[in-house]
């Protein structure tokens, strides 16, 4: 596959995937808010009519994450969780430039670097750069470790011997998954007691 083809596959791929609905939901925002936002602060609990603004157009752009709007009532809610697909999209803009230029052999060489180095960074920039814990959170470099991690699996599978190595191993990394989720119920109950009152 040429460089042409590999870009094209993956953007097309990535497009009929998440784009269509994503760019299909901030416009039912924008007409809702125009053509029923009166109606919709009458109705709502908070008394904040939907913005349109420079804010909610910079959705197409996957720029929310740059910019985290505090955005109020039917905007916070319609919006207010989309700050991750942004992180997500910046990050395939750049994957297969990676995937395409760093040599097939030192690929998990590179992932694994950047998997190591990016919480580094969050802890750099949290001690010694005093950034707000809001702003590390949602910027893509800080979140790069999560998705570089599938990036290094998708690559390791792409090779018969860790391929072989994993299928014979299926009943040991599912005792390992039982074993490390013990903890989830307690972490639950912790998270519950935390946000809900008695």
């Amino acid at each position: 596959m040429d460089a042409r083809d590999h870009y094209r596959t993956f953007y097309t791929r990535r497009f009929f995937r998440i784009i269509q609905i994503y760019f299909a939901w901030i416009t039912a925002y924008i007409l809702l808010a125009g053509l029923a936002g009166g109606k919709v602060r009458a109705l709502s609990n908070s008394g904040v009519a939907p913005p349109l603004n420079l804010s909610v157009y910079s959705y197409y752009l996957f720029f929310q994450n740059l910019h985290i709007a505090n955005l109020a009532g039917l905007a916070g809610a319609w919006f207010g969780h989309l700050w991750s697909l942004a992180v997500e999209e910046q990050f395939y803009l750049l994957a297969p430039l990676v995937v395409r230029f760093v040599a097939p052999r030192k690929l998990p060489y590179v992932l694994t670097a950047l998997i190591v180095c990016v919480p580094l960074l969050r802890t750099g920039l949290l001690l010694f750069a005093s950034a707000p814990p809001s702003l590390v959170t949602v910027l893509m470099p800080c979140r790069a470790d999560a998705l570089a991690v599938g990036v290094l699996l998708a690559a390791l599978w792409r090779k018969d011997k860790v391929k072989g190595w994993l299928c014979a191993s299926v009943g040991r990394l599912y005792a390992t998954c039982g074993i490390l989720s013990v903890g989830v119920p307690g972490k639950l109950r912790q998270f519950k007691s935390r946000w809900v009152c008695p």
